[in-house]
Parts: structure tokens; C-alpha cells; sequence
């Protein structure tokens, strides 16, 4: 694979291909959104509706001396606002943040009191958080979390007591069930790891990349899948690039990763869960980061805030729509 470009002019491109005397135009399918107004680092997106439309949070950052409020976009309206102090996530800097039935959960993550053990709820309306009963068996800062029904699979990480690094990452998967509000336990990750991005797709959850999982404890290119029916792992097609901090989401039952650190970080690829093989997109992010938030809504895929290969903290979102990306060679 070739580097592609990294520049773009306004928000869609027109390519004009000559293939074989006949003329092909595609719709660059990778365009830049609407800034947000805050540049934060580890940040987490989600979808919710809220009086009557949807939309998208972006929770967290990395001070916790200075805590960022959450800033939601409403889908409808194309306009931004900012929640209070109180909607800092409390399991604290890169909590996991997902939606289940329109109710917005934190998980993992460390704040004052070190590596967070507990799930928390969010309060739309009031922009506050409230702290769930249980906690989980290990901590896991720095790994993800993914949504199979009712139940959110907390997997990756660093937790308390272990050397955290190489193979010894949380291996524990620890299950919020969001019907009964109780903690379960889900088969152990055979090769933990750290900024790692997890995904689900029908009844399983895809472990992607991350650091660790090897005795060096160097970026990997290693996808584990849980079958959530079965309770077995099992291994799933290399990421095509060892991958630190990868991110994705789901549209249409195929899997998006993009973003992050290592050469992958400039591309966007698909997998097709049936078909069980990485494909390139013809699309690209338009600013290489990582530590971002991400989040899928109306077949669209939505890359916010992070940091530059800098340093440099981005406002900037970038929205992907995977109908539109073009196989023109």
C-alpha cells in the first residue's frame, strides 16, 4: 500500500478517472464536520436521543484537575452546546462511554482514586452522573467497552496489581448487565492488551489491535473475537498494520477501523464479518490522530477531537460515510 495524500479541499471532492476512454466520478466519502469547541484528548463518543432528536456526546479528556465538560451536537438543529462540570465522566479520564436503550454508561477509566471499578449513568437531562451498584473485578484503564443487547463486555486494560505490560493486561471480562444492574463474568481474554478499541457485530465482540498481547509488549496487529452465544474466544483476521489505539464502529453489520497510531492510522478498512478479511477503503482520514472519540449515527461515522502525531489537541470531526467511498483504482 501506497500513503495517500493527506490534504483535502472543502468538504467533498470530486475525482475525475479515466478508465478505459469512459469517464468515472466518485464522491470522496471521508469530509470534515462541524468543530467542536473543545480540544480534548482520550475522548469518548455517543449517540442519544434527547427531546425528540438525536445526539452526539463527546465526553472526557486527560486533566483531572481540570475537568472538560461534555459537549452534545444536535443532529437536527447542526448546533453545539456545553453541559456543566458535573458531566466530566467520574470513572475518570478515557472511561469507555456507551449507550444502551438511549440510557449513556461509563465504565472503566482512572480518576482520582486510581484505576475505576464502577459503572455509572448518566443523566441526560440533568447532565450528571449517578453511580451504579458492584463494581467490576479488575480495572480497566486504557481498554474499551461494547454492547451485545442488554449487557456491555468491559474488556483490555490496566488494572491494579498487575505489571501491565507485555502479556499481563486485565484479562478479566467483566459484564455490566444494564436489565438487572448486576455485574457477570464472561470468558477471560487469552491475549490482554492496553489502547485497544473493541466492537460488536451481531452476537460477538472484536478485540482490535492495541499494545501488548506479546513479550514485547509492542503495538499488535492481533483481533480476538468473543462469541457471546458460545462464551468462546476465538482469533480473527490480523489488523493489516500493528495498531496502537485504533478506533471504530459498525454500520450496516460491517466493521470501520481508522485512526490511531502506527502506519494503519492513515488508512480506513472494512471487515465484512461474513467474508472474515480487511479491505481498504479508498477513503482516508484527514488528519492522522489518536485518543479520539467515535461514534456511528444515520450511516455515518463520526471521528472527533484527539490529538495530532504533534501532540496538538483537535476540535475537529471528521465524518466518514461508508456507502460513499469509492473502489476506483
Amino acid at each position: 500500500m501506497k500513503m495517500k495524500s493527506l490534504s483535502i479541499l472543502g468538504l467533498t471532492l470530486l475525482i475525475l478517472v479515466m478508465i478505459g476512454g469512459s469517464v468515472v466520478f466518485a464522491e470522496n466519502a471521508m469530509v470534515e464536520g462541524p468543530a467542536a469547541q473543545i480540544g480534548r484528548y482520550k475522548a469518548w463518543c455517543t449517540v442519544a436521543e434527547f427531546e425528540g432528536s438525536d445526539r452526539l456526546f463527546i465526553f472526557g479528556g486527560d486533566d483531572l484537575e481540570n475537568k472538560t465538560p461534555t459537549e452534545v451536537y444536535d443532529f437536527a438543529t447542526g448546533e453545539w452546546s456545553i453541559m456543566g462540570e458535573d458531566s466530566w465522566p467520574p470513572a475518570g479520564e478515557n472511561s469507555a462511554i456507551v449507550t444502551v436503550d438511549n440510557k449513556i454508561f461509563a465504565f472503566a477509566g482512572e480518576n482520582e482514586d486510581g484505576f475505576n471499578k464502577k459503572a455509572y449513568l448518566y443523566d441526560i437531562e440533568d447532565g450528571e452522573w449517578e453511580e451504579l451498584p458492584g463494581e467490576a473485578t479488575m480495572g480497566h484503564c486504557d481498554g474499551a467497552a461494547a454492547v451485545i443487547g442488554k449487557k456491555v463486555y468491559v474488556i483490555g486494560g490496566e488494572s491494579e496489581g498487575l505489571a501491565n505490560e507485555g502479556f499481563d493486561y486485565a484479562s478479566a471480562v467483566d459484564v455490566y448487565n444494564t436489565e438487572t444492574n448486576r455485574w457477570e463474568i464472561a470468558a477471560p481474554l487469552p491475549l490482554p492488551r492496553q489502547d485497544t478499541f473493541v466492537i460488536s457485530a451481531g452476537t460477538k465482540v472484536y478485540v482490535l489491535g492495541g499494545q501488548g498481547a506479546n513479550e514485547t509488549d509492542a503495538q499488535t496487529a492481533n483481533v480476538m473475537i468473543l462469541d457471546t452465544v458460545k462464551n468462546e474466544w476465538s482469533e480473527g483476521p490480523d489488523l493489516p498494520y500493528a495498531w496502537e489505539h485504533p478506533r471504530a464502529a459498525s454500520v450496516d453489520g460491517k466493521i470501520y477501523v481508522m485512526t490511531g497510531k502506527g502506519e494503519g492510522g492513515y488508512y480506513v478498512f472494512e471487515l465484512d464479518p461474513e467474508v472474515g478479511e480487511w479491505k481498504e477503503m479508498a477513503s482516508y482520514n484527514l488528519v492522522t490522530r489518536y485518543g479520539c472519540g467515535i461514534a456511528a449515527h444515520d450511516g455515518k461515522i463520526y471521528v472527533a477531537c484527539g490529538k495530532n502525531m504533534t501532540g496538538d489537541y483537535l476540535k475537529s470531526i471528521e465524518v466518514y460515510t461508508p456507502a460513499l467511498d469509492s473502489y476506483v483504482e
